[in-house]
């Protein structure tokens, strides 16, 4: 009941910031972004991170893919255009491994070995725990613009609107 009640209140609030791009709203409304107006946010449901093995993304920009079997997959996000649905513009910041390729056709075409195939070009070597990196906290994402201290945001909460 309280995550579908604040599935409503995000839908609610993305139909009246209709500028406001949809990761934008699920990072502001789960407590990780900032926020973009003075209404006051519902307290977010209990969440996690979703495995990133299960709930893969295709090695299209850098730091992404997966490393379990392809087999275990619930979900295959191989960003199809570079924001509104743009194939042509993704290829200009994408790595080279599915360059040339048309995803989409190849996901959903008859052809399930070459759609495995193309899943299988995603996948990573393991990395050593050790050589893990603590990613919650970014300073950079190489445009220009650097964080010069992160720190959490303190969230305004209010009950639901019924």
């Amino acid at each position: 009941e309280e995550t579908r009640e604040w599935l409503v209140f995000l839908l609610n609030w993305v139909f009246h910031r209709p500028y406001a791009h949809d990761q934008l709203a699920f990072a502001t409304l789960l407590g990780i972004g900032p926020l973009v107006d003075e209404e006051p946010l519902p307290v977010p449901p209990t969440w996690a991170p979703l495995d990133p093995h299960v709930f893969a993304n295709a090695a299209r920009f850098a730091g992404l893919g997966f490393w379990g079997p392809h087999e275990d997959m619930v979900l295959f996000h191989f960003f199809d255009g570079w924001n509104s649905n743009q194939p042509d513009e993704v290829e200009y910041f994408a790595t080279p491994i599915y360059r040339g390729m048309n995803l989409f056709e190849v996901l959903y075409g008859e052809d399930k070995a070459k759609a495995r195939a193309a899943i299988e070009r995603s996948r990573l070597e393991p990395i050593a725990p050790e050589n893990l990196r603590d990613a919650r906290w970014m300073d950079s994402l190489n445009l220009g613009v650097t964080l010069q201290e992160a720190a959490p945001v303190q969230l305004h909460t209010a009950p639901l609107r019924r």
